[in-house]
């Protein structure tokens, strides 16, 4: 069913529709292989969904959300009790931009020079920074905490 033009379902379906547009249509192929899976199980898609937006709906508890590169605060979002006190992180547009003009300025793997067709900094010139740490922190990377 189609909603009214105007009402907020209707935005609703317009902004899934210009973000999974930005997104190269990930959104709708995430719920086409959901959808397949769900079948083969034996369950409804739509019914399992309905249900999981209304209990995202009725939730009290929110989540914050923050920047992983700057810690740039990115809003909040609906979250289960058990993580009322834990922040999200995500990455910001501004550092988006960053990352992906540095990663486009990385040696290959033969070290002569930045991959295959790629454009570079609007500015022309090299990626990266002195300042950036070797290692990733935290557990998971084994590096101590850098200052990137």
């Amino acid at each position: 069913m189609i909603p009214e033009p105007g009402s907020k379902e209707w935005e609703g379906m317009v902004d899934f529709m210009r973000a999974d547009l930005d997104s190269g249509m990930q959104l709708t192929k995430i719920e086409m292989i959901a959808r397949k899976f769900i079948k083969e199980d034996g369950r409804d898609f739509d019914e399992e969904f309905e249900k999981w937006k209304n209990e995202q709906e009725k939730s009290t508890y929110l989540m914050k959300v923050k920047c992983a590169w700057c810690g740039a605060n990115m809003g909040i979002k609906p979250c289960n009790e058990d993580q009322q006190d834990m922040i999200s992180h995500g990455i910001c547009e501004s550092c988006k931009i960053k990352l992906e003009e540095e990663v486009m300025t990385m040696p290959r793997g033969d070290g002569q020079g930045p991959p295959k067709g790629s454009q570079g900094p609007k500015d022309g010139h090299g990626g990266g920074s002195g300042n950036q740490s070797g290692q990733g922190s935290g557990p998971k990377t084994g590096g101590g905490k850098g200052n990137c």
